[in-house]
């Protein structure tokens, strides 16, 4: 595990454990839960959405980390993964609701 996902692992435990935050994320960095484990996936798959947009692609003009592969990410409590954006993030329209489509990616 990277330094950097270390260190927020473990202000993260300490920190929730202090305020009595109803989560069990883990002992620590070295000895994590279901859920702490499914957090740090969560940090490194955020990471690599931000590091990983081909500047030399036709995509880069227009593609943000938001503009990330849909189900990447999952609900830590329900498993449920992310949905994808119904245009890229760039173009969404201000103040419109748009309608998200439940995909299984089971």
């Amino acid at each position: 595990m990277c330094i950097h996902v270390h260190f927020v692992i473990y202000n993260s435990i300490s920190d929730a454990k202090t305020a009595g935050y109803p989560v069990d994320f883990g002992e620590n960095a070295g000895k994590l839960s279901d859920k702490g484990t499914k957090l740090v996936d969560m940090i490194i798959a955020s990471g690599r959405t931000r590091t990983t947009i081909d500047k030399s692609s036709l995509e880069a003009s227009w593609r943000t980390f938001r503009d990330c592969e849909p189900g990447t990410f999952e609900s830590i409590y329900t498993g449920t993964k992310s949905a994808a954006l119904p245009a890229p993030w760039l173009h969404l329209k201000f103040g419109a609701k748009p309608k998200l489509k439940y995909v299984d990616f089971k």
